[in-house]
């Protein structure tokens, strides 16, 4: 079952929304999106780490769409070689504001 989560305490107002994958493949990309209320978010990243790594690796996300209420951002994970599972979360600035959104763990599956 795949849960779509959205949070309204983004500053600013609107929200963020954002659909974690059930899984992750080994040896496979996996694609991120965020929705965010338009605005003047600037900054938005993700950043992952495997279980067991002590740093979190960060991917500048790309502004993919845009309308008059909202801006989807997106991101590709690195395939994963192993099993495991995959922290990962999204932050950005907005309005001056640092936000930290969608703290997430995923498993590494095969296919």
């Amino acid at each position: 079952m795949t849960a779509l989560f959205c949070l309204g305490c983004v500053a600013g107002g609107g929200g963020a929304y954002h659909t974690a994958p059930e899984s992750i493949y080994v040896n496979k990309k996996t694609n991120l999106k965020l929705r965010l209320s338009r605005g003047s978010n600037k900054n938005v990243n993700c950043h992952y780490k495997l279980t067991g790594m002590n740093s979190y690796v960060s991917i500048k996300m790309q502004r993919i769409d845009q309308s008059e209420s909202f801006e989807t951002y997106e991101c590709n994970l690195p395939a994963f070689n192993e099993e495991g599972f995959v922290e990962y979360y999204f932050d950005f600035t907005n309005h001056g504001s640092y936000n930290k959104i969608f703290e997430e763990k995923v498993k590494i599956i095969f296919s």
